[in-house]
């Protein structure tokens, strides 16, 4: 009796174990891809043309820029900067443009990023891309004002 008793119970534990199984892999199978549904999410927001956040522009263009789609960051950037100034946005759009291959955009936009807002990283990305153009007095000059400024 006791036998039948503890494989009876040890039936019951093994259905019940099969059941979460079965119970976990539809779940698994269900869940979206949640950084394509956020791009496609934020895409969608972007082609409404009642959308003018331009936080909604910079935060598409911040996940365009992590999945290597720099035409993609730029183009949301400049949106962003056309509804409002950010010194922030200017720096990342000239880190899509530096990606991109686009130099003298990317220099031109870090420089405007530092005259509105002196952060020790802008100095960073400008001596980077100084360096990459050969232009090493100015970068010297650059990691120079890095050096004084705060770490972030």
């Amino acid at each position: 009796m006791k036998k039948n008793l503890v494989m009876l119970v040890c039936f019951g534990l093994f259905i019940f174990a099969c059941k979460k199984v079965v119970e976990n892999e539809t779940a698994t199978q269900q869940i979206p891809n949640q950084t394509s549904d956020a791009v496609q999410i934020q895409e969608e927001q972007i082609q409404d043309e009642q959308v003018q956040d331009p936080n909604s522009f910079f935060q598409a263009g911040k996940l365009k820029f992590e999945q290597n789609d720099f035409q993609g960051a730029i183009a949301d950037f400049t949106k962003s900067l056309e509804i409002i100034e950010k010194h922030h946005v200017r720096a990342d759009l000239g880190r899509a443009k530096e990606a991109a291959g686009d130099l003298q955009g990317a220099l031109e936009d870090y420089t405007k990023a530092i005259e509105q807002e002196k952060r020790g990283v802008y100095y960073q990305w400008r001596a980077n891309l100084y360096t990459k153009l050969g232009k090493t007095a100015e970068a010297a000059k650059d990691m120079a004002e890095y050096e004084k400024m705060p770490k972030e």
